[in-house]
């Protein structure tokens, strides 16, 4: 791995980790009072989850396009998310899973919360990726 790859893997670890204690922060002022353990552990565990699997779109090739891609084109990719997301749902709604896990229903508002902090370290992944590709082509 280069420098610049090691570098990419700490900055992508703070951000998930961020988005992680973000939604359990947020989740817990949400449900303020109300919320129990295992909702903040639900919102926690989910919030990691998604944001691993929206990672995927961040490991493009900078001189690649931002919606034509390698990754995008792999219907693979595609398919691992959907089968993926159908387990994570279910590891919140199936009652043998979720009573293993220890994981709780958490709403709309939970589930808002765990997209929206989820696709954060994407989206400044994916303006990190376009900043390089710009600075990078423009220079000499």
């Amino acid at each position: 791995m280069t420098r610049t790859n090691w570098t990419e893997l700490g900055l992508f670890g703070v951000l998930i980790s961020a988005a992680v204690i973000g939604a359990f922060v947020i989740g817990g002022e949400m449900y303020a009072g109300g919320m129990d353990t295992d909702e903040a552990v639900t919102i926690s565990f989910l919030t990691l989850a998604f944001a691993q699997l929206w990672h995927v779109f961040n490991v493009r090739d900078i001189t690649s396009g931002l919606l034509r891609n390698e990754v995008t084109e792999n219907r693979y990719v595609w398919g691992a998310l959907g089968l993926s997301s159908v387990i994570l749902f279910g590891a919140v709604y199936l009652p043998g899973i979720s009573l293993a896990l220890s994981t709780a229903p958490i709403g709309v508002e939970g589930w808002l919360l765990v997209f929206g902090m989820s696709l954060m370290p994407l989206l400044l992944g994916q303006l990190e990726r376009e900043f390089r590709r710009r600075f990078r082509t423009s220079g000499p």
